[in-house]
């Protein structure tokens, strides 16, 4: 049995690289403004975010600027997803461009505070269902999976200067407290919950490391 999309022509027709599409979702119903809620579940935002250098400290100014990667996964079970295999899967941008993205933004930091306004964003399907067995998966011969059983991913890289009030009354003995802020849009609020994972920082600087909850 050759295996389908996978980006490899196996059947000399090309059959099995035809009929690929990442996913579905109804064009009629599906709002990419709004993000998924059913009832009263809230979709729940899983944050992890990773400082990788704290590239200058501004102490009149009360700022320090640092590279930033976050990622954000949560469940849309309004989407059906296709042909997943066992590791993540790479969606394109027009592919992306389609769906719900969490619109969060860092609360503290000055200039560009949306995530989704970097230009490094990857969005990729993190399989963890199963496949559906029914009488349109059997004959497009492609795996179904739900929505609500599979995750989405989505990463974003920035350069960002961030807001941090300064205690200099002990310099240069002194300890600062600063924070990277994450939040989403207080119309949103009702319907999503952020959920913060993990932090890491990886630059040359010593710092005690604490993860609070975010603003919601």
């Amino acid at each position: 049995m050759k295996a389908r999309c996978n980006n490899v022509f196996d059947c000399l027709d090309e059959s099995d690289e035809s009929v690929c599409e990442p996913f579905s979702i109804d064009k009629k119903k599906y709002s990419k403004t709004f993000p998924p809620f059913t009832g009263s579940k809230k979709t729940i935002i899983n944050i992890k975010i990773a400082v990788y250098e704290i590239s200058n400290i501004d102490e009149l100014a009360m700022t320090f600027t640092s590279e930033v990667q976050i990622f954000l996964t949560w469940r849309d079970e309004r989407i059906t997803f296709r042909n997943l295999a066992h590791s993540k899967k790479l969606l394109s941008k027009d592919w992306h461009d389609q769906i719900w993205l969490p619109p969060l933004y860092f609360g503290n930091s000055k200039g560009s505070t949306q995530i989704l306004s970097s230009n490094f964003i990857k969005v990729l399907i993190i399989p963890h269902g199963q496949p559906l067995l029914n009488k349109i998966s059997e004959l497009n011969e492609a795996n179904i999976f739900k929505g609500e059983e599979n995750d989405l991913e989505l990463s974003s890289w920035k350069e960002l200067t961030f807001k941090c009030n300064f205690e200099l009354w002990r310099y240069p003995f002194d300890i600062q407290k600063c924070s990277v802020e994450v939040s989403i849009p207080i119309e949103l609020r009702n319907y999503t919950l952020l959920n913060p994972i993990e932090f890491i920082y990886t630059g040359i600087f010593n710092l005690i490391i604490q993860t609070e909850n975010c603003g919601n």
